[in-house]
Order: C-alpha cells, then sequence, then structure tokens
C-alpha cells in the first residue's frame, strides 16, 4: 500500500509539476488571491525597526497612538506621500529590489489606476507596489478593485512612464502581485 500511494505521487507530480510551475521570469513565482499588505515601522530618525505582515492582521487602529506618517507630513497628503514612496524605494533597492518605474499607469478589467511603482523584486519578478504614507491613509475602493484585478489576471501598461520602466506597452501582462506598504513612525 506504502508503495502504491508513493509511485501515484510520483506520477501525479510528474504530470502536474510542470502545468503547476511558471515558466516566465518576468513575474513573481508567487500568485495568491489576497494583496500583500506590509506595514514599515520608522522610529523618529527614519531608521526602519521593524516590517509587519500586516494582510488582514494588524490593522492601522492597532498601531501605537504615537504612530504618524514620516516626516508628520500628514496635513498634506502628496508631499507625505512622495516622502514615503523615497523611503520604501530605498529600502526595497537595499534589499535588491530594483525600481523600474513610478507612477505607471495600469489599465485593468476594473478600470484604469496609477500605481507608486512596479518593481522587479530581488528573485526577478515584477512587483506592483502601493504606498501609504501614515496610519490614516487608506486604498481607495477603485484602488481596490484594480489591485485585485492586477493580481489575479494582470494588467496592460499605458503611457511614457511604462515605456521608461520598460515595461510591455499596450500589452498584457500575466497576473502581477501587489504589495500595498503603510509607512509609518513610531517613537
Amino acid at each position: 500500500m506504502k508503495l502504491y500511494l508513493r509511485c501515484f505521487f510520483c506520477v501525479a507530480l510528474s504530470v502536474l509539476g510542470p502545468l503547476l510551475s511558471t515558466d516566465s521570469p518576468a513575474f513573481a513565482d508567487y500568485h495568491t488571491s489576497r494583496l500583500l499588505e506590509q506595514t514599515y515601522i520608522y522610529d523618529t530618525e527614519g531608521h526602519l525597526k521593524d516590517v509587519v505582515d500586516s494582510s488582514g492582521v494588524v490593522s492601522p487602529s492597532k498601531l501605537p497612538k504615537t504612530c504618524r506618517s514620516i516626516n508628520g507630513q500628514e496635513q498634506n497628503p502628496r508631499r507625505s506621500g512622495t516622502e514615503g514612496e523615497d523611503q520604501v524605494k530605498r529600502e526595497l533597492e537595499a534589499k535588491g529590489a530594483k525600481v523600474l518605474g513610478r507612477e505607471i499607469t495600469l489599465q485593468t478589467t476594473a478600470g484604469v489606476t496609477r500605481v507608486d511603482m512596479v518593481i522587479k523584486n530581488a528573485e526577478g519578478g515584477l512587483e506592483v507596489v502601493e504606498v501609504k504614507n501614515g496610519v490614516s491613509a487608506k486604498l481607495t475602493r477603485d484602488q481596490q478593485k484594480a489591485f485585485v484585478s492586477i493580481l489575479q489576471s494582470g494588467a496592460e501598461p499605458r503611457g511614457v512612464n511604462a515605456t521608461r520602466a520598460g515595461l510591455p506597452v499596450g500589452k498584457q501582462m500575466g497576473p502581477t502581485p501587489v504589495r500595498i506598504i503603510r509607512v509609518v513612525a513610531c517613537p
């Protein structure tokens, strides 16, 4: 019986293995049905203290009350957001990722969205990165729909920034991981 089961699994893996693997090096080697959400926690001097997987686990309300946006610029979300993006760009590059482009327009089945960054991660796969700076920053309903669409069925890059990033403008990218990074400073 044990030999039979072992042979069954060997045959199943030899048949199903190639079907389940991803042959395209252009995309990350994981595809999940959920968006990857992380919180980057910095000290007041701008040094990264911790990275927390906050995918449905930690809500912003569970962060210490003293947490705020980077440089305390939450009253000006555009400026605050850019500073948070710059901070995340430095962290991602320090971990071996390459930022291909910023402010990339993507056409999805849920509509058009502009993402903060498209990166090639340390493993060589593409990822879409959206940065939210501060405890109160949230995805819009349209962003949520578009990001799920990118994750599940991909998107079509459009515009000058996509061209500069070397993305296949006018052609459909396959399903691509989406990472949402919340940036906060906590003393």
